[in-house]
């Protein structure tokens, strides 16, 4: 996997878990969303749920991707010897 490839794949994870987090909160309070302060709230939480996605990821999934490139690479290794 190419570099440009990983960088794409890990702006797509962050991205998908910032909207989950972002979808969260719009369902639990549409009143939040609606009216004179529906952009504002909304881009308030959009910053917030991005900051969150991606210390989420950095969190947890990037230790895992981390591992399976690792065991990826171990296993080319092995194919080619």
């Amino acid at each position: 996997m190419t570099d440009r490839n990983k960088n794409l794949l890990n702006v797509v994870m962050i991205c998908y878990i910032s909207f989950l987090i972002l979808g969260l909160p719009q369902a639990v309070f549409p009143e939040m969303f609606s009216g004179d302060w529906g952009i504002v709230s909304y881009s308030i939480l959009t910053l917030i749920a991005m900051v969150l996605g991606t210390s989420f990821y950095n969190a947890f999934v990037s230790k895992h991707v981390e591992e399976y490139e690792v065991l990826m690479y171990l296993k080319e290794k092995k194919t080619s010897n």
